[in-house]
């Protein structure tokens, strides 16, 4: 008996720990770009990372000749291969991850009015063809999104908060999937990089 009860304790233990929402929220405004990571009710910056205090300098050592670097598959090579896995990632991750808050504010403003005319008509056009998406693959619950024209300004602003979460089991399933994936295409392309070379020898 006492047995089931602490197995039944550790099951309800991880389900409330898979229920814990991860997530980040950024921030852009003129001062620049802030990116918090979230983990339940803790908070951390990670952009800008804040200062760190100066450690003693230590004594240089001799350094080591670097080796040789190993060749490596080009970016788009790498692109190409990786591409099924992002993909099936984006798919799985479709209505999971929640939009907490998401609110955009843009100016649009130039030196002539013709041209601010124009960057606000774009920007009105963008929204109306990017947000729809949003909504159909996240589950949005707050939005305010606000554009509007300056005919006095000579730049255009623009500030933008928004915060996004997913449940750790989400996170931790979505992880463990990505991981055999990338490590099933990596040993993949390594034993096709060693074949040619046996094949080589052989001859």
């Amino acid at each position: 008996m006492t047995a089931l009860v602490i197995l039944a304790a550790v099951v309800l233990a991880l389900v409330l720990l898979g229920q814990i929402r991860l997530g980040a929220a950024v921030d852009y405004t003129a001062q620049g770009l802030c990116v918090r990571v979230k983990a339940g009710p803790l908070r951390i910056q990670a952009y800008p990372r804040p200062p760190r205090p100066e450690k003693p300098q230590k004594r240089k050592k001799k350094k080591k000749e670097p080796d040789k670097p190993k060749e490596r598959a080009s970016p788009l090579a790498q692109l190409r291969q990786y591409l099924p896995l992002i993909t099936d990632a984006a798919g799985r991750l479709k209505r999971k991850i929640r939009v907490d808050s998401f609110t955009l504010e843009f100016t649009a403003a130039a030196s002539d009015p013709a041209s601010a005319a124009l960057m606000f008509g774009g920007a009105n056009a963008a929204v109306g063809m990017i947000w729809p998406l949003v909504e159909q693959n996240f589950n949005v619950k707050d939005r305010d999104i606000r554009t509007r024209v300056d005919f006095t300004a000579q730049r255009p602003e623009i500030a933008l908060s928004a915060a996004a979460t997913l449940t750790a089991a989400q996170a931790i399933s979505l992880a463990l999937r990505l991981a055999a994936g990338f490590l099933k295409a990596n040993s993949q392309s390594n034993s096709g990089a060693k074949a040619p070379a046996r094949q080589k020898e052989a001859v």
